[in-house]
Protein backbone atom coordinates (compact mmCIF):
# COMPACT_ATOMS: atom_id res chain seq x y z
CA UNK A 1 0.00 0.00 0.00
CA UNK A 2 2.54 2.48 0.55
CA UNK A 3 4.13 1.85 -2.81
CA UNK A 4 0.82 2.82 -4.11
CA UNK A 5 0.57 5.87 -2.15
CA UNK A 6 4.25 7.07 -2.94
CA UNK A 7 3.50 6.40 -6.55
CA UNK A 8 -0.39 8.01 -7.24
CA UNK A 9 1.44 11.01 -5.18
CA UNK A 10 4.43 11.11 -7.51
CA UNK A 11 1.75 11.04 -10.26
CA UNK A 12 -0.05 13.56 -8.66
CA UNK A 13 3.00 16.15 -8.47
CA UNK A 14 4.19 15.06 -12.40
CA UNK A 15 0.44 15.23 -13.94
CA UNK A 16 0.17 18.88 -12.17
CA UNK A 17 3.88 20.25 -13.31
CA UNK A 18 3.53 19.22 -16.71
CA UNK A 19 0.08 21.13 -17.42
CA UNK A 20 1.43 23.77 -15.65
CA UNK A 21 4.00 23.78 -17.55
CA UNK A 22 2.20 22.97 -21.16
CA UNK A 23 -0.40 25.95 -20.34
CA UNK A 24 2.75 28.46 -19.79
CA UNK A 25 4.23 27.86 -22.59
CA UNK A 26 1.02 28.46 -24.31
CA UNK A 27 1.24 31.79 -23.82
CA UNK A 28 4.41 32.28 -25.00
CA UNK A 29 4.81 30.40 -28.26
CA UNK A 30 2.38 29.18 -30.25
CA UNK A 31 4.00 25.66 -30.79
CA UNK A 32 2.48 24.87 -27.52
CA UNK A 33 -1.26 24.43 -27.85
CA UNK A 34 -3.47 25.48 -24.97
CA UNK A 35 -4.95 22.64 -22.84
CA UNK A 36 -8.79 22.69 -23.23
CA UNK A 37 -9.96 26.64 -24.08
CA UNK A 38 -8.88 27.74 -20.94
CA UNK A 39 -5.40 30.82 -21.20
CA UNK A 40 -3.54 31.22 -18.55
CA UNK A 41 -3.81 34.78 -16.60
CA UNK A 42 -1.21 34.89 -13.97
CA UNK A 43 2.69 36.45 -14.42
CA UNK A 44 5.17 34.11 -15.82
CA UNK A 45 8.01 32.93 -14.06
CA UNK A 46 10.60 32.37 -17.12
CA UNK A 47 13.27 30.88 -14.90
CA UNK A 48 10.66 28.84 -13.00
CA UNK A 49 9.13 27.88 -16.22
CA UNK A 50 12.55 26.60 -17.53
CA UNK A 51 13.24 24.35 -14.44
CA UNK A 52 9.87 23.27 -14.05
CA UNK A 53 10.33 22.13 -17.73
CA UNK A 54 13.74 20.39 -16.75
CA UNK A 55 12.38 18.51 -14.48
CA UNK A 56 9.29 16.86 -16.06
CA UNK A 57 10.52 17.02 -19.85
CA UNK A 58 11.12 13.17 -19.46
CA UNK A 59 7.52 12.27 -18.93
CA UNK A 60 5.97 14.61 -21.56
CA UNK A 61 8.84 14.81 -24.42
CA UNK A 62 7.37 17.89 -26.70
CA UNK A 63 8.44 20.09 -23.43
CA UNK A 64 12.39 18.89 -25.04
CA UNK A 65 11.85 20.60 -28.25
CA UNK A 66 10.45 23.86 -27.07
CA UNK A 67 13.31 23.99 -24.43
CA UNK A 68 15.61 23.78 -27.26
CA UNK A 69 13.37 26.33 -29.29
CA UNK A 70 13.12 28.91 -26.83
CA UNK A 71 17.27 28.41 -26.61
CA UNK A 72 17.27 29.81 -29.25
CA UNK A 73 14.26 32.49 -29.80
CA UNK A 74 14.79 33.66 -26.27
CA UNK A 75 17.54 33.10 -24.06
CA UNK A 76 18.49 37.13 -24.40
CA UNK A 77 15.62 37.85 -21.87
CA UNK A 78 17.04 35.06 -19.55
CA UNK A 79 18.38 36.27 -16.59
CA UNK A 80 21.37 33.25 -15.93
CA UNK A 81 21.71 34.76 -12.73
CA UNK A 82 18.60 34.37 -11.60
CA UNK A 83 17.87 31.31 -13.38
CA UNK A 84 21.18 29.81 -11.01
CA UNK A 85 19.70 31.26 -7.92
CA UNK A 86 15.99 29.44 -8.54
CA UNK A 87 17.75 26.42 -9.54
CA UNK A 88 19.59 26.10 -6.14
CA UNK A 89 15.97 25.17 -4.65
CA UNK A 90 15.10 22.32 -7.15
CA UNK A 91 16.31 19.10 -7.01
CA UNK A 92 20.30 17.98 -8.31
CA UNK A 93 18.87 16.41 -11.59
CA UNK A 94 17.28 19.49 -12.33
CA UNK A 95 20.33 21.56 -11.78
CA UNK A 96 22.45 19.52 -13.62
CA UNK A 97 20.33 19.76 -16.88
CA UNK A 98 20.76 23.42 -16.97
CA UNK A 99 23.57 22.85 -18.51
CA UNK A 100 21.93 21.61 -22.07
CA UNK A 101 20.16 24.71 -21.77
CA UNK A 102 22.48 26.71 -21.83
CA UNK A 103 24.17 25.15 -24.44
CA UNK A 104 21.49 25.31 -27.19
CA UNK A 105 21.55 28.87 -25.69
CA UNK A 106 25.53 29.51 -26.54
CA UNK A 107 25.20 27.70 -30.04
CA UNK A 108 22.35 30.29 -30.82
CA UNK A 109 25.26 32.89 -29.64
CA UNK A 110 24.13 34.16 -26.64
CA UNK A 111 27.99 34.06 -24.85
CA UNK A 112 26.67 34.73 -21.91
CA UNK A 113 25.46 30.91 -21.30
CA UNK A 114 29.13 29.48 -22.59
CA UNK A 115 30.27 29.16 -19.34
CA UNK A 116 27.55 27.25 -17.93
CA UNK A 117 26.74 24.97 -21.21
CA UNK A 118 27.33 21.03 -21.36
CA UNK A 119 28.79 18.76 -24.09
CA UNK A 120 26.38 16.83 -26.20
CA UNK A 121 24.95 14.02 -24.11
CA UNK A 122 26.26 15.13 -20.98
CA UNK A 123 23.43 15.13 -18.80
CA UNK A 124 21.85 11.95 -21.38
CA UNK A 125 19.05 13.74 -22.76
CA UNK A 126 18.08 13.10 -26.03
CA UNK A 127 18.42 15.37 -28.82
CA UNK A 128 15.63 17.59 -29.55
CA UNK A 129 14.14 18.21 -32.74
CA UNK A 130 15.13 21.89 -34.22
CA UNK A 131 11.84 23.00 -34.47
CA UNK A 132 10.62 26.54 -35.02
CA UNK A 133 8.69 27.83 -31.60
CA UNK A 134 7.22 30.64 -33.73
CA UNK A 135 7.68 34.38 -32.89
CA UNK A 136 7.77 35.64 -29.34
CA UNK A 137 4.61 36.31 -27.62
CA UNK A 138 5.50 39.23 -25.49
CA UNK A 139 2.47 41.70 -25.71
CA UNK A 140 0.10 39.13 -24.25
CA UNK A 141 -0.80 40.20 -20.48
CA UNK A 142 1.16 36.94 -18.50
CA UNK A 143 4.24 37.79 -20.39
CA UNK A 144 4.70 40.70 -18.47
CA UNK A 145 7.82 40.17 -16.96
CA UNK A 146 9.67 38.90 -20.21
CA UNK A 147 8.38 42.90 -21.71
CA UNK A 148 9.23 45.17 -19.12
CA UNK A 149 12.82 42.75 -19.68
CA UNK A 150 12.67 43.59 -22.95
CA UNK A 151 12.05 47.05 -22.67
CA UNK A 152 14.05 47.89 -19.78
CA UNK A 153 16.70 45.09 -19.80
CA UNK A 154 16.95 41.93 -17.88
CA UNK A 155 17.76 42.63 -13.90
CA UNK A 156 16.75 43.27 -10.78
CA UNK A 157 14.31 46.53 -11.72
CA UNK A 158 12.21 45.04 -14.53
CA UNK A 159 11.97 42.29 -12.11
CA UNK A 160 10.98 44.22 -9.22
CA UNK A 161 8.27 46.14 -10.92
CA UNK A 162 6.69 42.49 -12.88
CA UNK A 163 6.24 41.30 -9.13
CA UNK A 164 4.73 44.60 -7.56
CA UNK A 165 2.35 45.25 -10.27
CA UNK A 166 1.55 42.18 -10.05
CA UNK A 167 0.53 42.13 -6.51
CA UNK A 168 -2.51 44.90 -7.66
CA UNK A 169 -1.50 47.96 -5.53
CA UNK A 170 -0.68 46.44 -2.15
CA UNK A 171 2.72 46.37 -0.41
CA UNK A 172 5.61 44.14 -0.21
CA UNK A 173 8.35 43.77 1.78
CA UNK A 174 12.16 43.05 1.04
CA UNK A 175 11.79 39.65 2.13
CA UNK A 176 9.27 38.41 0.07
CA UNK A 177 10.62 40.27 -3.14
CA UNK A 178 13.61 38.53 -2.68
CA UNK A 179 11.81 35.55 -2.51
CA UNK A 180 9.85 36.66 -5.48
CA UNK A 181 12.67 37.30 -7.82
CA UNK A 182 15.53 35.14 -6.69
CA UNK A 183 17.90 38.25 -6.32
CA UNK A 184 19.74 39.16 -2.78
CA UNK A 185 18.70 41.48 -0.27
CA UNK A 186 20.97 43.65 -0.91
CA UNK A 187 20.38 43.97 -4.94
CA UNK A 188 16.75 44.03 -4.11
CA UNK A 189 17.35 47.00 -1.49
CA UNK A 190 19.43 49.27 -3.76
CA UNK A 191 17.11 48.68 -6.74
CA UNK A 192 13.76 49.26 -5.15
CA UNK A 193 15.47 52.27 -3.50
CA UNK A 194 16.24 53.43 -7.26
CA UNK A 195 12.98 52.74 -8.38
CA UNK A 196 11.52 55.02 -5.79
CA UNK A 197 13.75 57.46 -6.31
CA UNK A 198 12.78 57.50 -9.98
CA UNK A 199 8.90 57.43 -8.74
CA UNK A 200 8.47 53.96 -10.74
CA UNK A 201 7.62 52.61 -7.58
CA UNK A 202 6.45 53.92 -4.18
CA UNK A 203 8.24 53.08 -0.45
CA UNK A 204 5.72 52.51 2.40
CA UNK A 205 7.51 53.92 5.26
CA UNK A 206 8.42 51.09 7.97
CA UNK A 207 9.85 49.68 9.59
CA UNK A 208 10.45 47.01 7.78
CA UNK A 209 10.68 49.08 4.92
CA UNK A 210 8.17 48.01 1.89
CA UNK A 211 6.90 48.90 -1.45
CA UNK A 212 4.21 49.19 -3.68
CA UNK A 213 3.76 49.84 -7.70
CA UNK A 214 0.76 51.26 -8.79
CA UNK A 215 -1.01 49.77 -11.37
CA UNK A 216 -3.75 51.86 -12.92
CA UNK A 217 -1.14 54.45 -13.82
CA UNK A 218 1.17 51.42 -15.51
CA UNK A 219 -1.86 50.09 -17.21
CA UNK A 220 -2.23 53.27 -19.41
CA UNK A 221 1.35 52.84 -19.91
CA UNK A 222 1.43 49.40 -20.84
CA UNK A 223 -1.92 48.87 -22.49
CA UNK A 224 -3.06 46.24 -20.66
CA UNK A 225 -6.65 46.61 -21.29
CA UNK A 226 -6.51 45.93 -24.47
CA UNK A 227 -4.84 42.52 -24.19
CA UNK A 228 -6.92 40.57 -21.85
CA UNK A 229 -8.86 38.11 -23.40
CA UNK A 230 -11.33 38.82 -20.50
CA UNK A 231 -12.02 42.09 -19.83
CA UNK A 232 -15.28 41.84 -18.15
CA UNK A 233 -13.92 39.63 -15.55
CA UNK A 234 -10.18 40.39 -15.49
CA UNK A 235 -9.14 44.13 -16.15
CA UNK A 236 -5.76 45.20 -16.15
CA UNK A 237 -2.61 43.85 -15.38
CA UNK A 238 -2.52 40.48 -14.53
CA UNK A 239 -1.73 38.48 -10.99
CA UNK A 240 1.74 37.57 -9.62
CA UNK A 241 1.77 33.67 -7.95
CA UNK A 242 5.04 32.73 -6.48
CA UNK A 243 5.25 30.09 -9.13
CA UNK A 244 9.13 29.46 -8.24
CA UNK A 245 8.23 28.28 -4.69
CA UNK A 246 5.62 26.03 -6.03
CA UNK A 247 7.44 24.23 -9.06
CA UNK A 248 10.22 23.65 -6.82
CA UNK A 249 8.41 21.93 -4.59
CA UNK A 250 6.50 19.73 -7.27
CA UNK A 251 9.58 18.53 -8.55
CA UNK A 252 11.18 17.63 -5.85
CA UNK A 253 8.12 15.17 -5.05
CA UNK A 254 8.73 13.80 -8.55
CA UNK A 255 11.96 13.13 -8.06
CA UNK A 256 11.48 11.61 -4.15
CA UNK A 257 8.98 9.22 -5.80
CA UNK A 258 11.37 8.14 -8.71
CA UNK A 259 14.14 7.60 -6.42
CA UNK A 260 11.74 5.87 -3.80
CA UNK A 261 10.19 3.50 -6.79
CA UNK A 262 13.63 3.22 -8.61
CA UNK A 263 15.68 1.99 -5.03
CA UNK A 264 12.41 0.12 -3.77
CA UNK A 265 11.84 2.35 -0.24
CA UNK A 266 9.92 1.11 2.50
CA UNK A 267 6.91 2.52 3.27
CA UNK A 268 9.01 4.27 6.80
CA UNK A 269 11.86 5.47 4.49
CA UNK A 270 10.18 7.15 2.06
CA UNK A 271 8.16 8.49 4.72
CA UNK A 272 11.27 9.53 6.46
CA UNK A 273 12.46 11.51 3.22
CA UNK A 274 8.79 12.85 2.38
CA UNK A 275 9.55 15.03 6.06
CA UNK A 276 13.24 15.98 4.78
CA UNK A 277 11.36 17.21 1.74
CA UNK A 278 9.27 18.92 3.80
CA UNK A 279 11.51 20.79 5.68
CA UNK A 280 12.98 22.14 3.15
CA UNK A 281 10.25 23.86 1.52
CA UNK A 282 7.59 24.66 4.74
CA UNK A 283 9.21 28.15 5.23
CA UNK A 284 8.84 29.06 1.40
CA UNK A 285 5.03 27.86 0.94
CA UNK A 286 3.79 30.24 3.18
CA UNK A 287 3.82 32.00 0.53
CA UNK A 288 1.29 30.26 -1.26
CA UNK A 289 -1.22 31.43 1.44
CA UNK A 290 -2.02 27.76 2.06
CA UNK A 291 -3.00 26.46 5.57
CA UNK A 292 -0.15 23.08 5.44
CA UNK A 293 -0.95 20.48 8.31
CA UNK A 294 2.41 19.37 9.56
CA UNK A 295 1.27 15.83 10.30
CA UNK A 296 3.43 15.81 13.43
CA UNK A 297 0.83 13.66 14.82
CA UNK A 298 1.46 10.45 11.98
CA UNK A 299 4.25 8.67 12.82
CA UNK A 300 6.46 6.02 10.89
CA UNK A 301 4.96 5.51 7.06
CA UNK A 302 1.46 6.96 8.44
CA UNK A 303 3.08 10.41 7.56
CA UNK A 304 2.78 9.75 3.88
CA UNK A 305 -1.15 10.30 4.25
CA UNK A 306 -0.59 13.83 5.25
CA UNK A 307 1.97 14.45 2.62
CA UNK A 308 -0.10 13.23 0.28
CA UNK A 309 -2.57 15.73 1.62
CA UNK A 310 -0.20 18.67 1.49
CA UNK A 311 0.94 17.85 -2.64
CA UNK A 312 -3.15 17.66 -3.34
CA UNK A 313 -3.29 21.24 -1.57
CA UNK A 314 -0.20 22.32 -3.95
CA UNK A 315 -1.79 21.08 -6.85
CA UNK A 316 -5.36 22.45 -6.36
CA UNK A 317 -3.43 25.82 -6.15
CA UNK A 318 -1.24 25.26 -9.33
CA UNK A 319 -4.25 24.30 -11.09
CA UNK A 320 -6.60 27.30 -9.61
CA UNK A 321 -3.46 29.88 -9.87
CA UNK A 322 -3.17 28.90 -13.84
CA UNK A 323 -6.69 30.47 -15.05
CA UNK A 324 -7.59 33.34 -12.01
Amino acid sequence: MSAETVRSIGILAADTAVEAAWAQWGALTAAAVPVGRLRIWTIIDPEALLLLSLAVRDRERRLNDLLAGWARAGSSLLSVQRLRTLAKEFPPPVREQVGDFARHAADAGDRRWRKHAAGPDEDGSPEPRRKDTGPLRLVEGPTLMLRLRAGFGVGAKADLLAFLLGLGGAAAELKAITVATGYSGRAMRTAAEEMALARFIHEIQGPPSAYRADPAAWERVLETHQLDPRPESHPGIPPWRFWSVAFAFLADVVRWAEEAEGEEWSGYYASSRARDLMEVHRRRLRYLQLHLAAGDWARGAAYLDPFRDIVERVSTWVRESLYE
